[in-house]
């Protein structure tokens, strides 16, 4: 079984478990308190209404970027002191793939996350017949390079997801595609779902990914 968080977003840390690759439980914390106050006794709480313990997860994985700097390294370091404790091994998940496997329709998908102003980490992934599919590399995109990366699919519809995908879709860089939007930031049941696609590693070796 894995034992899955995400603290990468600005709200509330969340917690799953799963196993075989399906979703068993998931569980959300508080958004008004910071996510070092919540996402141990949070895992734990979720373990415990499952009639389960830390040392019953094989895997621990994280949300590993890019995203808040703060919120990563709360998850990170969560997840690899658990890890080297019981001698387990991690899986760090792109925030950004999570953000792709959060939304339920298929087609295109671009994954913005708010970097600063005028500038968001992105990535476009493809969603057919339940297949989630990278079509870029996870980046560094100023709105202007993000409407030239999806001006090749301007007659394909979008579904766009992120805290950074809102600001884009006003901008004036904005024109050609036919837009979807859905507001779901990455959360632990997504990272779930897409930690089952990488292979494990050592504590030591899990790090934040933070994109320049």
């Amino acid at each position: 079984m894995i034992l899955s968080v995400d603290t990468s977003g600005r709200f509330a840390s969340s917690a799953a478990i799963s196993g075989q690759g399906k979703l068993i439980a998931v569980k959300s914390g508080s958004p008004e308190k910071q996510h070092s106050q919540v996402i141990l006794s949070l895992c734990i709480e979720l373990l415990k209404e499952q009639g389960l313990e830390l040392k019953d997860m094989n895997t621990f994985a994280v949300a590993a970027g890019p995203g808040s700097y703060t919120g990563l390294r709360v998850g990170i370091a969560t997840v690899k002191a658990i890890a080297y404790a019981l001698k387990k091994s991690c899986i760090g998940v792109s925030t950004l793939l999570a953000l792709a496997y959060s939304v339920p329709a298929e087609g295109y998908i671009c994954s913005l996350i708010h970097a600063r102003q005028g500038v968001s980490y992105g990535a476009l992934f493809s969603s057919y017949d339940g297949i989630l599919t990278r079509i870029t590399a996870d980046k560094v995109l100023t709105f202007a390079e993000t409407a030239t990366l999806l001006k090749r699919y301007e007659y394909e519809e979008i579904t766009f997801t992120g805290d950074g995908a809102e600001a884009f879709l006003s901008s004036d860089s904005f024109s050609g595609v036919t837009a979807r939007y859905s507001s779901k930031e990455p959360f632990a049941a997504a990272v779930a779902a897409a930690a089952d696609i990488y292979e494990p590693m050592r504590p030591q070796e899990l790090q934040a990914v933070y994109l320049q």
